[in-house]
């Protein structure tokens, strides 16, 4: 579904500031997969995502879509950011909502659907609740259910869990692996997080240190549905110590 081949992202190219942010990046997302990609801070791994939501464009190479180049901002692409992206004038409801507005739905078959996703997130109860009435976790639970409802065929996340506790976390994970479950959209999922990768994903892409490129692709052959509960098992153990092991190669020369 996403392919990119030889990707390049440089930041005031031939300038005596000139910043080779990706270099020579490769790799593709299948449909209904969950990719993750982990690496060192600072190595391009959010501003990859970006260009593939088209909101940032590449030096060189091809970045495409369903084999189409991808030229901005698309519908069949949703993208949940770390931060709260919510609008606070509008309620939990009508924020989900908001993501079908130009659907040509009829009113009360996007009020169906709204209702199933705020079910979908645990968030019945709080329909009418505004964004600053909620906890950090309940907000992205309305990002993630907005980003789902309009059924993109590629979901794009950017550590959308990283400002949450540790409990939030976890249950934000579980609520995550629940919904891919059920509608089995595809995702393109950004973490600093190892557990995080292994948990949720069928493959995990290693970066290098900046200029990032793929350093390795890792297969996560561990049986589903998941429950955080896996993280304990050899299988789990072993892939986390092969993860650790290739990002600390990139790290420690950095230290």
């Amino acid at each position: 579904m996403l392919r990119a081949e030889n990707i390049w992202k440089v930041y005031n190219p031939g300038g005596k500031d000139q910043v080779v942010a990706i270099r020579d990046l490769n790799l593709q997302v299948g449909e209904n997969e969950f990719v993750s990609i982990i690496g060192p801070s600072g190595c391009g791994k959010s501003t990859f995502l970006l260009m593939a939501a088209g909101l940032d464009e590449p030096s060189a190479g091809k970045l495409l879509f369903e084999g189409q180049q991808v030229e901005g901002p698309s519908a069949k692409r949703g993208m949940v950011f770390q931060s709260y992206t919510l609008y606070p004038w509008l309620t939990v409801a009508e924020n989900i909502r908001f993501a079908l507005q130009k659907s040509g739905m009829e009113l009360s078959a996007q009020k169906s659907l709204v209702e199933e996703f705020i079910s979908l997130v645990g968030l019945r109860g709080f329909e009418n609740a505004y964004p600053n009435q909620l906890s950090g976790g309940m907000r992205q639970r309305v990002a993630i259910a907005r980003a789902l409802v309009y059924r993109p065929q590629m979901l794009l996340m950017d550590e959308p869990f990283g400002a949450l506790d540790a409990q939030t976390r976890r249950l934000m994970q579980e609520l995550l692996l629940n919904a891919w479950e059920t509608h089995r959209t595809t995702v393109l999922f950004v973490t600093h997080d190892i557990e995080e990768a292994l948990l949720l994903s069928d493959r995990v892409y290693v970066m290098t240190a900046r200029p990032g490129t793929i350093k390795a692709e890792i297969r996560v052959h561990l049986p589903r549905p998941r429950q955080v509960e896996m993280e304990t098992s050899p299988a789990f153990l072993a892939l986390r110590k092969q993860l650790l092991g290739l990002i600390k190669e990139e790290v420690t020369p950095h230290l």
